[in-house]
């Protein structure tokens, strides 16, 4: 009974609140059938949650722990006090280190170069390591977007602090060289999670044009860095934009499979199947682009001797694999449409 009377605590201060079980577990970066099983009786938070349960919901910790009385839960309330102690030691351990990481080297730059030079970079270091680090204690809100912007942000100013001591011309190289890599790692997690402020019907009629978004994205962003990088250090810029355009090729196709209106074993098969004729033709590309033995192939195939052809081997097993998941996938389409 007590972990239904806390469900039911939780389902009225949120239904206060005015949000969903889904808008609660965005806020709490959990899935939304946690908040369910609270609501339900079915389990209790994991201990690292209730203060931000609380200050979403707009309670304290005394209402919370007042609204269930059993003892698993005044153990979890033991639990969750131990870990803010443990969470605060964290942080002060952390500022403590950056202090006596930081004192030193003001005093050392001063008396050995008779002003601040190089104490800038290690400054800037530790910013980088606080991002890391603290930061993300004190960030409450838009989380997802706000935690990587200011690693982003911490990172350029490093960058632009070693340009400024080395005199180098590289800052801006460094900049979207970094940037294509956040991009590459945080665009989809910020995709999904934030769902770029769409409602749910919007996002879900939205979502299935991630993988060409992606795929332009990455490749304007790459083709940005080939000028500019050509711009301090000229090389053969032609070559280097027909790799990147053939390079993103694969993205961009399975970008399109995913548009088309069919089941997941076709995509799948389909999906499989481009991988074969896209290595071929990238093998032929970089040949004609930038030459060497176009004599033989790597895959070749020769299920006897993997030592030599397991590129061959394995491609040869995708390919199969394909037609496999195509013809299952063709099957249930037309039976489907049959149906209809």
């Amino acid at each position: 009974m007590e972990k239904k009377k806390f469900g039911q605590f939780i389902k009225e201060s949120r239904i206060k609140k005015g949000l969903t079980q889904k808008e609660l577990a965005d806020l709490l970066f959990i899935d939304v059938t946690a908040v369910s099983k609270w609501e339900r009786g079915v389990s209790y938070p994991d201990i690292t949650l209730i203060s931000s349960i609380c200050k979403n919901l707009d309670i304290s910790e005394k209402e919370l722990i007042e609204s269930s009385n059993d003892s698993e839960y005044h153990k979890m309330k033991s639990e969750a006090k131990k870990w803010r102690t443990f969470s605060m030691s964290w942080s002060l351990f952390f500022y403590i280190s950056y202090a006596i990481a930081l004192i030193p080297c003001f005093i050392c730059d001063l008396a050995i170069n008779k002003g601040l030079t190089w104490f800038w970079i290690v400054l800037s270091a530790l910013l980088l390591a606080f991002t890391f680090t603290n930061l993300p204690k004190h960030i409450k809100k838009h989380r997802v977007i706000l935690i990587p912007l200011s690693m982003l942000t911490a990172l350029y100013i490093l960058l632009g602090v070693c340009c400024i001591y080395t005199k180098g011309d590289w800052f801006l190289t460094a900049v979207l060289g970094v940037l294509i890599g956040y991009v590459g790692v945080f665009y989809p997690i910020v995709f999904y999670k934030t769902k770029l402020g769409l409602s749910e019907q919007k996002f879900t009629k939205f979502k299935k044009w991630f993988l060409l978004t992606y795929a332009f994205g990455m490749t304007g962003l790459t083709l940005l860095l080939l000028v500019v990088i050509n711009w301090n250090r000229p090389f053969n810029l032609f070559n280097g934009v027909m790799i990147t355009l053939y390079g993103y090729t694969i993205l961009a196709v399975f970008g399109l499979i995913g548009l088309i209106k069919t089941n997941a074993f076709t995509k799948i098969g389909l999906g499989f199947l481009s991988i074969l004729p896209y290595l071929f033709g990238l093998e032929k590309v970089l040949y004609k682009l930038l030459g060497g033995n176009d004599g033989g192939s790597y895959y070749d195939v020769d299920f006897s001797n993997w030592s030599t052809h397991i590129n061959g081997n394995v491609l040869c097993i995708i390919h199969l694999s394909g037609i496999l998941f195509l013809t299952i996938g063709l099957v249930l389409h037309f039976k489907r449409k049959k149906q209809k």
